[in-house]
């Protein structure tokens, strides 16, 4: 997975390169056409034949920097939870796929005015296991 953060005018970006190889199917369609909560709001911009999932990240706080100078109360860890639990039934509803969910805390943003949890969502490679 290729990350990087991309500011546009008055919006602040992260861009994840889609893997070319690999089709994405329904999945990144159903991202596209619905505001689903949990996921935060995406587009999909192509350069120089490179698609790259946008989430728009303007009005979050990273998650890593919101704990970077504190750690978090035993409200915080359980709200967190919480927020994972219904970010995967909603991705249920919508038939996702819940290990595309990005959980590294560099990828997951706050809602700067309310404990709101929001993530990006990236195909991951299988792994295969070597016995």
């Amino acid at each position: 997975m290729i990350a990087e953060y991309k500011r546009e005018a008055n919006k602040s970006y992260l861009m994840i390169t889609v893997d070319s190889g690999r089709d994405s199917g329904y999945q990144i369609p159903m991202l596209l056409q619905n505001r689903i909560p949990g996921i935060l709001p995406v587009h999909v911009q192509t350069v120089n034949g490179i698609r790259s999932l946008c989430y728009e990240v303007t009005s979050y706080e990273a998650f890593t920097k919101r704990y970077e100078a504190e750690q978090m109360t035993r409200e915080a860890v359980f709200q967190f939870l919480t927020a994972i639990s219904s970010l995967l039934e909603e991705m249920d509803r919508y038939l996702l796929n819940g290990n595309c969910v990005v959980l590294d805390p560099e990828y997951i943003f706050m809602a700067r005015t309310r404990w709101e949890l929001d993530s990006a969502i990236h195909r991951r490679k299988k792994r295969h296991r070597m016995d």
